[in-house]
């Protein structure tokens, strides 16, 4: 028998992801998670900042707007945007309330 899972979108704000490589072990196992349940039915959001820990040069690979990293979105932003005020507006404005 097969079951169809419920569609779920998952929004979830961290200061550290990829491609940052001086965060060590959580961003790998978010990534994990994001292949383990992303699908057409399931959809990741993350929203993190733009530079790697202890640089604040921005991440060269990345684009204005939501990233698509195969297993998930990602939304980078400046440490003067990273807050809660912001982190409303995205919500609203990406329909995931």
């Amino acid at each position: 028998m097969f079951y169809r899972l419920l569609k779920y979108e998952n929004f979830n704000i961290y200061g550290r992801f990829f491609p940052g490589k001086n965060y060590g072990g959580p961003p790998v196992s978010v990534d994990n998670f994001c292949s383990l349940i992303s699908n057409n039915d399931n959809r990741i959001f993350i929203v993190t900042t733009n530079h790697d820990l202890g640089n604040k040069e921005t991440y060269q690979d990345i684009t204005d707007g939501w990233n698509n990293r195969g297993n998930c979105k990602v939304l980078y932003l400046s440490d003067a945007d990273f807050n809660k005020s912001n982190f409303e507006n995205i919500i609203k404005k990406s329909h995931l309330i």
